[in-house]
């Protein structure tokens, strides 16, 4: 590619990996370092919007920029690394083994408790789809719990599920819910479920 144009040295950074995006997939170190100085330079405390300017930036795909990035903020996060290894290697994915990650963590708000992540990984692996999303869910509603509490409220929460809400999306929405979903190893209907559990829990409902 020659470019007549004069680009800044992070446009430049980011052009140096792409190719190895469209070769094969890149490691999130590789993504990482293509959007370090865009996401210290514009970066607001929002992962939605900071990841966006940087794959807007980058031409680096949003699912992926918001993986290197959570990836990074678990690396700030004391015991965070090991425990986040410990989950990928129980083969959870990366999005689902951060929220347990930081539901895990200690009230100093930066050190994860590993006998707790260790064991809330452990169960989670062995529970199917359904099981695992309403157990998460649980854990967001109350992080101070123990796993008890979580499996309690999550078995009560599809024994008591409420009513059913039928909607039909577009055909481009709806290719859309399925990228993310398929990012984050859920289901659409999962997907759906978690996003807006988490957008109930985050505005007070």
């Amino acid at each position: 590619m020659v470019l007549d144009e004069v680009i800044s040295p992070e446009e430049g950074k980011a052009l140096s990996v792409i190719e190895n995006l469209i070769r094969v997939d890149m490691q999130t170190k590789e993504v990482w370092n293509a959007i370090e100085e865009i996401y210290l330079t514009f970066g607001s405390g929002n992962l939605g919007k900071d990841a966006q300017i940087c794959a807007e930036k980058t031409g680096i795909p949003l699912s992926v920029v918001k993986d290197a990035i959570r990836v990074e903020l678990v690396k700030n996060l004391k015991n965070g690394e090991k425990m986040y290894r410990y989950a990928q290697e129980k083969r959870i994915p990366k999005s689902q083994a951060i929220d347990i990650l930081n539901i895990c963590r200690k009230s100093d708000g930066i050190t994860v408790d590993e006998k707790k992540t260790q064991e809330f990984v452990d169960y989670y692996a062995a529970q199917d789809n359904k099981l695992r999303s309403s157990t998460l869910a649980a854990a967001k509603q109350n992080p101070g719990g123990n796993l008890e509490q979580w499996k309690d409220a999550a078995l009560t929460m599809q024994q008591t599920q409420g009513k059913k809400i039928s909607t039909e999306y577009p055909q481009r929405t709806y290719e859309r819910i399925e990228l993310a979903s398929t990012s984050e190893g859920l289901t659409p209907g999962e997907w759906i479920y978690a996003t807006v559990m988490s957008r109930l829990d985050t505005e007070g409902f």
